[in-house]
Order: C-alpha cells, then sequence, then structure tokens
C-alpha cells in the first residue's frame, strides 16, 4: 500500500491486523511529517515491535545514522534510477514473504 503522507500511514495503521504487516517503509521527504519522526512513532507502537521499519533517503546515511539505529531501523539510499527503486522494493517484499 502507498500513502500519500505519513500521517496518513499513522492514521491507517492502527486499524490493520498487526500480524498481516512485515516491514513499513517510508520515505524521508514525506510531506506534513518526515520519515525519522513517523519510524519514532511507529516503534512506540507496542503491537508493530516485529515489523522491519526502513527509510529511503536522497541523502547519504551519515546524516541520519544516530536517528536510524536509535529506531533499530533499516536506512535505504535511494538509488538513481526507477529501475533501481523497484528493483530494491522487490528484494524488500522477497525477503517479508521468505521470513516465515
Amino acid at each position: 500500500m502507498t500513502f500519500s503522507s505519513a500521517c496518513d500511514l499513522l492514521a491507517f495503521v492502527p486499524h490493520v491486523d498487526p500480524a498481516a504487516l512485515c516491514m513499513i517503509v517510508v520515505d524521508q521527504h514525506m510531506p506534513l511529517k518526515n520519515g525519522i519522526d513517523c519510524l519514532r512513532e511507529l516503534s512506540n507502537m507496542q503491537d508493530l515491535k516485529h515489523v522491519r521499519l526502513c527509510v529511503f533517503s536522497t541523502f547519504s546515511l551519515s546524516t541520519y545514522s544516530g536517528n536510524v539505529r536509535d529506531l533499530n531501523a533499516l536506512y535505504i539510499q535511494k538509488p538513481s534510477s526507477y529501475q533501481e527503486t523497484i528493483a530494491i522494493i522487490r528484494d524488500l517484499a522477497t525477503a517479508c514473504l521468505s521470513k516465515d
């Protein structure tokens, strides 16, 4: 699923069966609330402790390394092409599906 803002994602998540979630990927530069702030709120939800949190950003990891590490989140630097982005998303989805 995709959401147009972090606020939309945060409003939706409480209405989902937590067992149905494997991973949540956000963009650091989301409207209304940035990705790190969104992940911080998600990481505080007890029902989501099993869910892997990931943030995409155009900046290098060093810019966000402390925040990402504190949230035990995965950092992914955005690739330069759409095809590479799709490949990364497929890899993440495959990792979730093979987790069982």
